[in-house]
């Protein structure tokens, strides 16, 4: 912590990035917009602190989403402590209390508002959304789906075209399945691969809830959806 300097144009507040730590990305532009500003050298810094839960949701996406752990948590709420473990993001607390692991939701059960939805339907409309993401210096690079009787999967990965860096993100994977009509959780459900961190949590997460045609959206980590009878949670952490 003694070497971590903060931008010193951040808002006075729990939340900070670390000066000289920014690529700028734009994902904490994406995820959490009107909370982050870029300085005349396009280094970032947070220039709101959050003051709802709505904006505090943002703010996490950010952390999660971003390619370097550059945004961080000064603060010691000990909720916000319990939903940083739940994303595995022990590393950017300034003073993280002693003993909390992660403990990653990486499944996600929904319902579709219409009946007849095809997974080759549902993959069709997530990769709009992908495609949608698209900024001046970021996009995702999407595969060609597979797509099986019972399941379907879609790989992606974080594109960034900035002057002077040039990044390629490796491929996350999302598991797509029809779920049995007995299933109480839902229609459907998603998985990511990622037990170590929720990024694609999150892009799941804005994408299902931004839409329309799902609803009732609760996640679980891999052992609450192995147990019978768990409720999920309404949020990714």
């Amino acid at each position: 912590m003694s070497d971590i300097k903060p931008h010193p144009k951040n808002a006075s507040g729990d939340y900070y990035v670390e000066y000289g730590c920014c690529t700028a990305c734009d994902v904490p532009f994406s995820e959490a917009p009107g909370l982050f500003e870029y300085d005349d050298r396009n280094h970032c810094y947070v220039h709101r602190q959050p003051t709802t839960g709505g904006e505090t949701n943002q703010m996490l996406s950010a952390i999660a989403c971003a390619e370097l752990q550059c945004i961080r948590y000064r603060g010691s709420d000990p909720g916000l402590f319990d939903r940083l473990a739940a994303m595995g993001e022990v590393a950017i607390c300034d003073n993280p209390p002693a003993g909390f692991k992660p403990a990653i939701r990486n499944h996600v059960a929904f319902k579709a508002t219409t009946s007849g939805i095809t997974l080759r339907e549902l993959v069709a409309l997530f990769t709009a959304f992908l495609e949608k993401q698209t900024t001046d210096s970021f996009r995702y690079k999407i595969k060609r789906p597979r797509i099986r009787d019972d399941s379907a999967s879609l790989q992606f990965a974080t594109r960034l075209a900035i002057p002077g860096v040039r990044h390629k993100g490796t491929y996350d994977t999302i598991m797509f399945r029809a779920l049995d009509a007995s299933n109480t959780k839902g229609d459907f459900c998603a998985v990511h691969e990622d037990e170590c961190s929720p990024g694609q949590s999150f892009v799941l997460q804005r994408w299902l809830t931004n839409s329309e045609q799902f609803d009732n959206v609760m996640w679980f980590t891999k052992d609450e959806w192995n147990a019978n009878g768990t409720t999920g949670h309404r949020e990714p952490c």
